[in-house]
């Protein structure tokens, strides 16, 4: 620990910040900032009580109420505090059925069965089956990392922004303000919403139907032609 603290309070520099200034690590500050840490365990945790499925409850005594809860800081690997280990906890409630002349209500006494935690451990959350169609679950980084990665260049290239939860090519945060404009994703421009919607139909259209068209559209210009 002394060489821990050694090291830090000659190597360490605090990243700077808006709202705070950065110092020289000392021994003093380092061991005071690693005895602060809060490391995953129960605690105490205020909750809303669910409210019960009868529709007929007006009021319901306590609606929040104090539970064992896993939190605090994890490692990088293994970024979730979850639970290991519960309970069932009843919560007593007195709840309120309100008729309808006003001021009138029947009480009634029941319970509200909470699961609390009683131990915790570090883990990753994520799991293979939350990745997506073009995810890849990597265990190391506890994240679904996106498999495209050629897409994934071409887009940046592009000057477009990659969207990590759905592996796709997105658009910078622009704003359209002029009245009837739209973002048009293939361009990432604002054109008019006339051209959306052309572009969108001609997207929808089966190969078949774009045949038709192009058939149409080389007739009408052989026409034009021969008509001169």
């Amino acid at each position: 620990m002394k060489f821990l603290l050694f090291f830090l309070s000659s190597t360490c520099l605090v990243r700077q910040a808006v709202q705070f200034e950065g110092f020289q690590c000392t021994s003093q500050h380092v061991q005071e900032a690693v005895t602060t840490i809060s490391a995953c365990a129960p605690r105490e945790v205020v909750i809303q009580l669910p409210w019960p499925n009868n529709t007929d409850i007006q009021q319901m005594t306590p609606s929040h109420v104090i539970v064992q809860r896993c939190t605090g800081g994890c490692s990088p690997l293994n970024p979730s505090c979850l639970p290991s280990q519960t309970r069932m906890k009843k919560i007593p409630v007195i709840v309120a059925k309100c008729g309808i002349k006003l001021g009138i209500c029947d009480k009634e006494c029941s319970s509200i069965e909470l699961e609390e935690h009683t131990a915790c451990k570090c883990a990753c959350a994520l799991t293979a089956d939350d990745c997506g169609e073009h995810h890849m679950f990597s265990k190391s980084e506890c994240a679904c990392k996106c498999t495209n990665l050629q897409d994934k260049r071409r887009c940046l290239e592009s000057g477009k922004q990659w969207d990590e939860t759905s592996c796709r090519c997105t658009c910078p945060n622009i704003h359209c303000s002029q009245p009837g404009e739209v973002m048009d994703i293939s361009s990432c421009k604002c054109v008019e919403q006339t051209h959306i919607q052309t572009s969108r139909t001609l997207l929808n259209m089966s190969s078949e139907q774009l045949l038709s068209l192009e058939i149409l559209i080389i007739i009408f210009l052989i026409s034009t032609v021969t008509g001169k």
